[in-house]
């Protein structure tokens, strides 16, 4: 991740990632089921209004030719059992070798998250390797989030984790 320059009004940058590896994201930041591989590129315009944190137009994309994503959860399998959309969806992602994964990423000022998620491509083993295209909008309040996950108890289950993690990867080179 790299910063470029201030705006003329010095409060806007851009943050540019670049060549970040999806299965090392998925190693530092794991995700129940999730793994994958291919690499990731991304701009976002990122700003400070009057201290609040805005993220404007941001953008992350996989590179060409794409990549694997694989999702086994077993909350989608618990679902996928009563509902026979859910199964097609958790058979296509089983193996998924996706030519786009493009993300629109916007942050306002009242911490509303939103996220504009595409996939493109198919399971070899998914209906003979029929055509896949998922657009998925999210919709999320980070405050407010954070706020109900503080009261439940998870960040600091969560961050316990993360403590014991990093402390035995050192011990153990």
């Amino acid at each position: 991740v790299r910063l470029v320059g201030p705006n003329s009004h010095g409060t806007s940058l851009v943050a540019v990632v670049e060549g970040v590896e999806l299965a090392r994201l998925f190693e530092v930041y794991p995700a129940e089921g999730l793994s994958g591989r291919g690499t990731l590129d991304g701009r976002f315009p990122v700003s400070l209004v009057e201290g609040k944190l805005l993220i404007e137009d941001g953008r992350l994309q996989a590179r060409q030719p794409g990549g694997v994503l694989r999702y086994r959860a077993r909350q989608l399998q618990e679902m996928a059992a009563s509902n026979p959309n859910m199964q097609q969806l958790a058979a296509a992602l089983d193996d998924f070798h996706y030519r786009v994964l493009a993300s629109d990423v916007a942050y306002d000022e009242q911490g509303v998250l939103l996220l504009g998620l595409r996939l493109e491509g198919s399971n070899p083993a998914f209906q003979q390797g029929r055509q896949v295209n998922l657009n998925i909008q999210l919709e999320e309040d980070i405050p407010a989030l954070l706020t109900s996950l503080q009261l439940s108890g998870q960040v600091n289950e969560i961050i316990r984790k993360r403590i014991e993690q990093n402390y035995l990867q050192r011990s153990n080179p």
